[in-house]
């Protein structure tokens, strides 16, 4: 959960408490559910702001290079703070199971992070193609 950085720990603890409460509540067949605290940027920022085009069209070029991609990739970034930030989107069928779409990201975010070492942080995020379709 990314929450705003002047928030205190224990403030921000209980925002993950109740999320996570209300997470077993929508699911209560899960046992357990675990939260990771990001403090979020303290100037909000939009994805059309401030980002590179180059460094999107050199990571859109490479991941068609890298994997058979169907449907398009969404790459958007930001730069704050000195930092470049990157998030893609990656359309997948949707029946492939969850573990191996979570395995090819992973395969796919150390990849890009070892050929675009400015890059400081990677979001990378799949739909189903079966919705990419209907977003793009």
């Amino acid at each position: 959960l990314e929450i705003h950085s002047d928030v205190s720990l224990l403030e921000a603890h209980e925002i993950a408490d109740e999320f996570e409460k209300r997470a077993i509540n929508y699911w209560p067949n899960a046992k357990q559910i675990i939260t990771h605290l990001e403090p979020a940027a303290k100037k909000l920022q939009y994805l059309s702001e401030n980002g590179d085009k180059d460094i999107c069209y050199e990571i859109k070029e490479y991941l068609t290079s890298i994997i058979k991609l169907k449907g398009s990739v969404s790459v958007h970034s930001i730069t704050h703070e000195g930092y470049q930030r990157v998030f893609i989107t990656i359309p997948m069928p949707g029946n492939i199971p969850l573990v191996e779409s979570h395995d090819i990201v992973e395969e796919i975010k150390w990849s890009l992070m070892k050929e675009f070492p400015e890059v400081s942080k990677i979001v990378i995020h799949v739909e189903p193609l079966e919705i990419a379709d209907k977003n793009y």
